[in-house]
């Protein structure tokens, strides 16, 4: 059964209007959303993730000056949310961009002017186009918004030689 992490990631982000992006970072926003997910489905207001879960979800073990040859190699280990949602077992990869849903989990690479720079968030909705190019609304925390919100502009969810996208999906039945 699909989790609406959304939802979630919503009612948080409202405890956080206060917050600037430097002080929530992007992939932080999505971890505690995740484990706020984890800890409704199990009933235990305590839960915290994993501490290995947490690292993989923020991507701690990238040596910061190799990202660019791991992210050409599409290295696991710049997965970010999604990688470490199915490595610990609580959910799928989300294969095929079209299928993607509100809820999903995403970590997204752009390749700009020969650097790659990356970006986590949750999904809000999906816009097939009819050119067949999948984009979508994203929900995190966003340095052009300074903060958590959903962020106005679209997301495309295709991968190719300037983007790199993952996209999870959590499992209430493997969760709990």
């Amino acid at each position: 059964m699909r989790c609406d992490l959304y939802d979630v990631a919503v009612s948080l982000g409202s405890t956080m209007r206060d917050l600037s992006w430097s002080d929530m970072p992007c992939s932080e926003f999505v971890r505690l959303a995740i484990e706020k997910q984890i800890a409704m489905l199990r009933n235990d207001p305590s839960y915290r993730l994993p501490a290995a879960i947490g690292e993989r979800v923020n991507m701690s073990d990238v040596p910061r000056g190799g990202l660019a040859d791991l992210v050409e190699r599409n290295d696991a280990r710049i997965h970010g949310a999604p990688g470490a949602i199915v490595q610990a077992g609580m959910g799928r990869m989300i294969l095929d961009p079209e299928d993607a849903v509100r809820g999903d989990v995403v970590q997204w690479w752009r390749r700009t002017r020969g650097v790659w720079a990356g970006h986590a968030f949750v999904i809000d909705s999906v816009v097939v186009e009819s050119s067949g190019l999948v984009y979508c609304k994203a929900y995190g925390s966003h340095r052009s918004l300074n903060g958590v919100g959903l962020h106005p502009q679209r997301f495309a969810l295709d991968s190719d030689d300037r983007r790199r996208v993952w996209i999870a999906r959590m499992d209430s039945e493997r969760i709990t």
